[in-house]
């Protein structure tokens, strides 16, 4: 051979001892290092269960627990909330069945981060006596609103003639009838009055009773 061909062998020889021993470390590197000892019995995962792993350079892997998570289980996992930035005006952040999280506002707001005032726009505030009609009172039920309706009147907006007396509305053993949407009482010879609420020749008689707002929510009247 000439001197050319022996050092061109010399140097693939070299080539290839020099990618099995670089192939060893590798395939060294990622395997377990003590094959013959149980790394479970010295190692305690925080929060999971140890197994026995000879593919890792550890010989053994922790399996954490739901909401944990590094190599011996010990750093909980963070959710991101999607309330940030935080609820306003006393809104609370609230987890999902979903693992997300929602806003709960207060009746006055609403919004992703409750920061839009249903007050701003509301009909009670802007058009009360469109929305209640016939001397109802507008009352703010959060976004919604309830109509308490003057004697005689009914539904949603107090829209409706009232085609009963009201219960209890005559006193003092009077009786009830409808004129057109008023109610009128016929009062007994010893009273008269609106309600028959006033004593021939004595003191007015002082009680209290209840109407009803369009919604079913009893309000108190004071008479004397």
């Amino acid at each position: 051979f000439s001197t050319i061909s022996i050092i061109l062998i010399v140097v693939s020889f070299l080539h290839i001892d020099a990618s099995i021993h670089r192939y060893i470390r590798q395939v060294t590197a990622t395997q377990c290092q003590y094959p013959n000892i149980v790394m479970c019995d010295y190692v305690q995962c925080t929060n999971g269960r140890c197994v026995e792993d000879k593919n890792s350079v550890d010989c053994y892997k922790c399996q954490c627990a739901p909401g944990f998570t590094g190599k011996l289980c010990d750093s909980p996992i963070v959710t991101p909330s999607a309330c940030n930035p935080s609820c306003r005006n006393g809104g609370e952040c609230s987890q999902t069945a979903t693992n997300t999280f929602i806003c709960i506002c207060p009746p006055e707001y609403t919004g992703n981060q409750c920061e839009t005032s249903v007050l701003d726009n509301h009909p009670c505030i802007t058009i009360p006596t469109i929305v209640c009609q016939n001397g109802g009172t507008c009352n703010i039920n959060g976004a919604d609103y309830l109509c308490s309706c003057a004697i005689g009147w009914t539904g949603r907006n107090c829209q409706t003639p009232q085609n009963s007396c009201p219960v209890d509305y005559c006193l003092s053993g009077g009786t009830c009838q409808m004129n057109g949407s008023a109610p009128y009482c016929n009062c007994p010879a010893t009273h008269f009055g609106q309600r028959c609420e006033i004593l021939i020749g004595g003191l007015t008689t002082t009680t209290t009773t209840t109407t009803t707002t369009s919604a079913g929510t009893p309000r108190k009247l004071n008479l004397h």
